[in-house]
């Protein structure tokens, strides 16, 4: 009843209602609980929990520890009570801010109590690759200088390597400034298709709103940090093992101080760039600039003038007829019948089931312009659909820079990568950005073009950017989003509403035929058969005859893309 109530978002009124048709069901003598309190008491001693911590109004400490009776914050002086709205007095026992710690100990307890699991964390001391491919971080060089530099910690395959997530998100379905910062660990030692999977993701800490903690949010980590230390000088006695963890890296849109259990130097990436949020700006830098799109492009009067200052380019500076200043016309920027091609291109594309999202609805063919891209619309845009839309497009030379901009996006997300090929990426996308600065103005080179160098040295020390990037991440926030039911206390319906599910799902480890909550079936399972090929048909299917040209064509991608071939 409990992952009943866990998978249908079940409120609690309903589920004490439920549970006492069932026990007027039962004969007279029956022991099942009668509301969903006394149900929650039972789940207790599974020891799944979390911890209230009272915040500072102004995100300068927490009221723990040796403050743990402070009625002010020691720094600000601000009250650590919250002040009526009616009245002048103060409202004793009710804290300006609430900071939820989901103690990350008693979990890793739990983890290891189920046999399937602790058998599955010890997955990569025996599937490293030995064919020089990065598949895992465990094939990565990052991995191998902690096995170097700790190798007590490194024999023990039961330790744990975590990474360390977070980002704001809107808990509400408006548009409000409200931000509600989930930090989240992601089990390193765990086999792929598990590592970045929702259930194996683990909560740890939910940083109240509204506003965003930005370079104060250490702060915030102090709980989840003190019991890191614990775990790395000590460790926990799990049967006959002593289990100790680090987390090997960060992962977010901003640099965090993730702990320092171990020493600063001793890790070779500290934090990891996210691939996503960069490989979206660059893809609105370049399409915006193409389109010359208002608010997008980087290339516009000021940055001729900057042209004109530089005394570079010439034949691009703004050139004064009486009164008006006129732009001469640019390599970089589609013609207007160009930009018609574009974008009827995309609008009348046609993407199989599950691929991505319909771009044609960010696609204006009245304006010429793309809006509203999201992440994995620029991804999709950028690695595949690009060469599609941008053929026979714009002149040979600024479009072949782009294109190889776009290919090493596709190289570096490659699943399996190999590390020789990494490295040749590095030197490549040095010529590519060198390239793009024979066409592109200054004003075109930000921070997310530059970062786009240290993408390739990333992945080469950590490994393939599946583990590393933000969407596992955003999807889950996607999922505790929908848990908040009240405006009034979004935090503590995440957080309820989490243990819930925590505890129903570890209960379900234990009960066979029981499937985990969320789980779904696949998307076009009902298609499998010998008899039908793989995935959903987008559309009637009518036949055609090809000529000589496309057989050979399809001739040719089967030979070069095909392995069993």
């Amino acid at each position: 009843m409990f992952k009943f109530k866990a998978s249908f978002s079940i409120t609690d009124s309903a589920f004490d209602s439920m549970m006492q048709m069932i026990r007027d069901m039962l004969p007279d003598d029956n022991t099942l609980p009668e509301s969903f309190y006394l149900t929650k008491k039972i789940f207790k001693t599974l020891e799944l929990r979390y911890e209230k911590i009272h915040a500072c109004a102004n995100d300068c400490c927490l009221f723990r520890n040796d403050l743990e009776h402070a009625t002010k914050c020691p720094k600000c002086g601000a009250s650590r009570w919250k002040v009526s709205k009616n009245e002048t007095g103060i409202k004793n026992g009710v804290p300006t801010k609430v900071l939820r710690y989901f103690p990350v100990i008693p979990r890793l307890r739990r983890m290891f109590a189920i046999g399937e699991i602790a058998e599955q964390v010890r997955w990569h001391s025996t599937n490293k690759s030995i064919d020089g491919k990065l598949r895992h971080p465990v094939d990565s060089l990052a991995w191998d200088s902690i096995n170097r530099r700790w190798p007590s910690f490194a024999s023990d395959p039961h330790n744990m390597r975590f990474g360390l997530s977070t980002d704001g998100f809107n808990p509400f379905q408006d548009r409000s400034s409200y931000s509600c910062w989930p930090v989240i660990l992601a089990s390193y030692n765990l086999p792929p298709w598990l590592c970045m999977s929702k259930e194996s993701l683990m909560l740890t800490l939910l940083i109240p709103g509204p506003r965003q903690p930005s370079n104060d949010i250490d702060i915030y980590l102090a709980p989840l940090i003190d019991d890191m230390k614990l775990l790395w000088k000590d460790g926990i006695e799990i049967g006959y093992h002593i289990v100790a963890s680090l987390p090997i890296w960060d992962i977010d849109d901003f640099l965090l101080q993730i702990t320092d259990c171990a020493s600063k130097k001793c890790l070779l990436v500290r934090h990891n760039v996210d691939v996503i949020h960069v490989e979206k700006n660059v893809c609105e830098s370049i399409f915006g600039t193409l389109l010359n799109q208002k608010g997008k492009t980087k290339d516009g009067l000021k940055s001729r003038k900057d042209l004109e200052e530089m005394q570079i380019r010439r034949d691009l500076h703004p050139q004064k007829r009486g009164n008006r200043l006129y732009l001469p016309t640019t390599p970089h920027t589609l013609s207007k019948t160009e930009k018609q091609f574009f974008c009827r291109r995309l609008y009348n594309l046609k993407l199989p089931d599950g691929y991505g999202s319909n771009i044609a609805n960010c696609v204006s063919l009245a304006d010429c312009k793309l809006i509203g891209l999201k992440s994995h619309d620029c991804h999709v845009l950028m690695q595949q659909l690009s060469v599609v839309a941008l053929k026979d497009l714009l002149s040979k030379a600024p479009r072949t820079a782009v294109f190889r901009l776009c290919v090493f996006f596709n190289e570096l997300c490659q699943k399996v990568v190999d590390r020789n090929k990494l490295e040749k990426l590095e030197e490549e996308i040095v010529e590519t950005l060198c390239m793009l600065e024979r066409f592109f103005p200054p004003s075109f080179f930000d921070i997310m073009i530059h970062l786009t160098i240290d993408l390739g040295r990333e992945a080469r020390l950590c490994g393939p950017v599946q583990y590393r990037w933000m969407y596992p991440f955003e999807r889950y926030m996607k999922v505790i989003k929908g848990y908040v039911k009240s405006r009034a206390r979004p935090e503590g319906c995440i957080a309820e509403r989490y243990i819930v599910e925590e505890c129903a799902l570890l209960c379900s480890k234990y009960i066979k035929k029981a499937d985990d909550i969320g789980s779904r079936n696949a998307r076009n399972e009902e298609f499998e058969s010998s008899l039908l090929l793989e995935g959903r048909p987008i559309s009637k299917g009518h036949p055609i005859d090809l000529s000589f040209e496309l057989l050979q064509v399809a001739h040719r991608y089967v030979l070069f893309n095909v392995e069993d071939v």
